[in-house]
């Protein structure tokens, strides 16, 4: 054989060999799978799929609240981020305080599906969850949950009640405001009361530095300006908790 033949040779094995390499690649692994369905090619057991369901779904996993997911999470960690990556989200973990949450991967890409649904804040909300950030960085410093009752919530809301004349109406809103933030967990009843409640300290991931920097001074400035606030924020926007958009 010539030494031109020769290489051909080796040039085809080697492409062979690259042929056989990436059907490999593309064969998952499925001896740890649980079949739970007719034609089923999921590569994953039932446990880790219901833990990447309540990731999705959100809005986050507590260790303490869900022992077993966390355990879960902590054993698959890689395989869950691949998987979460290949749907363009992403998995940020707190293994201090042991919570995870689920956010959309933010990429230069117009064309990138948004999976994730958002929930809508209306301004009360807002204030409210700067607020509760407070709390929870206060707390963690001492090494305590973050406790806050309704009451404090409105007492926090006072310099924005003068943009509404009527209390009642005032009040109103705040506890919508509170009902809805008690729907999306981040704030947690304490067994026996219906007016206090510890504070996730999910917020520590939610809202960066630099988010909550910005949104305050313009809310400050809201509050220090008469004209700045009007009623309409105020508005009606729901009784009952609204859920995810």
């Amino acid at each position: 054989m010539s030494s031109a033949e020769s290489t051909a040779v080796d040039i085809y094995a080697s492409a062979l060999q690259s042929d056989v390499d990436a059907a490999a690649m593309l064969n998952v692994d499925r001896s740890d799978a649980d079949d739970l369905f007719k034609g089923d090619r999921g590569d994953m057991p039932l446990a880790t799929r219901k833990l990447l369901a309540h990731l999705k779904r959100g809005p986050f996993l507590s260790g303490r609240r869900q022992p077993q997911m966390w355990t879960i999470l902590l054993a698959s960690e890689e395989h869950i981020r691949q998987h979460l990556n290949n749907e363009m989200l992403q998995l940020v973990i707190d293994y201090d305080q042991e919570l995870a949450m689920v956010r959309q991967v933010v990429t230069e890409h117009s064309d990138v599906p948004v999976l994730l649904r958002r929930q809508k804040l209306t301004f009360i909300d807002s204030v409210m969850l700067l607020q509760l950030r407070e709390r929870v960085l206060a707390a963690s410093v001492e090494g305590e949950p973050a406790v806050i009752t309704r009451e404090d919530l409105f007492e926090y809301m006072r310099p924005f009640q003068k943009h509404v004349a009527d209390d009642v109406k005032f009040r109103k809103r705040c506890n919508a405001a509170v009902d809805r933030l008690v729907v999306a967990s981040v704030l947690l009843p304490l067994r026996g009361s219906e007016d206090r409640f510890e504070v996730s300290p999910i917020l520590r991931m939610i809202f960066g530095a630099e988010e909550v920097e910005a949104v305050s001074r313009a809310y400050a400035a809201m509050a220090a300006d008469a004209q700045a606030v009007k009623e309409p924020m105020f508005e009606d926007d729901g009784d009952a908790p609204q859920g995810q958009d």
